[in-house]
């Protein structure tokens, strides 16, 4: 599952709706083996998520949209709901997003009631996917929602300023599976998407705690800070699948919104 397909959704429906080394030495002369510590990007490497922490929550804001959820990549189940304001018209469009192993829900609502707009149940809706064109819940075996591995490799420079207080620069143009900014930004920003100024923190385990990624304005987009957090490694709430009475066979109004 990759985040971009979730905030790519969610957007495009709102726009729809409107139109191991060793080493070996010798017995009576062996030389102590010493390791250069870890840079301040290895560290920051290390730091993202792979699983081994077990289920944790996630949040990331960028521009009009807002995402926070749990993921368990060891047991395949996530729940994450987004939100995005649409900008013209004004109402915000709130998608929720339930997986539990092989099963999918969604729940899709609006915060005001505009002409046009299709009328959903309020319940959980069970999806099937061979209605879907463009599952959002693959690749379940990657633990990073917020693709902060893609960021992270594509560092220009960064600094440790404070243990576990990161600063430095990134290049947009090699982290585009974290969607940051899409193609047309990323042209739009030219140079500048090279050298994008960030923040990064780790809890006291030296985990991923926070990002911040300060991108300039460009074109009709003004000057915007995407901020993520991960948070309660192992101890997020657990991910469960909606009770009977909450949920029923999503309509064909939904796939209709899920399609656009």
């Amino acid at each position: 599952m990759r985040r971009r397909i979730i905030t790519a959704l969610v957007a495009g429906t709102a726009t729809a709706l409107l139109a191991g080394c060793g080493a070996l030495g010798s017995e009576a002369a062996s030389a102590p083996v010493t390791t250069a510590p870890p840079s301040a990007q290895e560290k920051l490497a290390a730091a993202v998520p792979d699983g081994s922490a077990g289920r944790y929550a996630f949040s990331f804001k960028d521009g009009a949209s807002s995402t926070s959820g749990v993921v368990d990549p060891k047991s395949q189940r996530i729940s994450m709901t987004t939100a995005y304001k649409e900008p013209e018209v004004g109402f915000t469009l709130t998608m929720s997003f339930l997986l539990v192993e092989k099963d999918e829900w969604v729940k899709i609502s609006f915060d005001k009631k505009i002409p046009g707009l299709p009328q959903l149940p309020k319940k959980w809706l069970k999806v099937d996917k061979s209605k879907v064109d463009e599952d959002p819940f693959t690749n379940l075996e990657d633990p990073d929602p917020v693709a902060a591995a893609a960021l992270f490799d594509a560092i220009v420079k960064v600094t440790e300023d404070k243990p576990g207080t990161f600063a430095g620069t990134l290049d947009l143009t090699k982290a585009a599976e974290a969607q940051i900014v899409d193609d047309e930004g990323i042209k739009a920003l030219g140079a500048k998407a090279k050298a994008v100024p960030f923040t990064a923190t780790l809890d006291d385990a030296g985990r991923l705690a926070t990002i911040d990624i300060k991108v300039p304005g460009y074109a009709k987009v003004k000057p915007f800070t995407h901020h993520a957090t991960y948070s309660k490694y192992g101890s997020a709430p657990e991910v469960k699948a909606p009770a009977a009475s909450a949920s029923q066979e999503a309509p064909a109004a939904a796939y209709e919104l899920l399609n656009s």
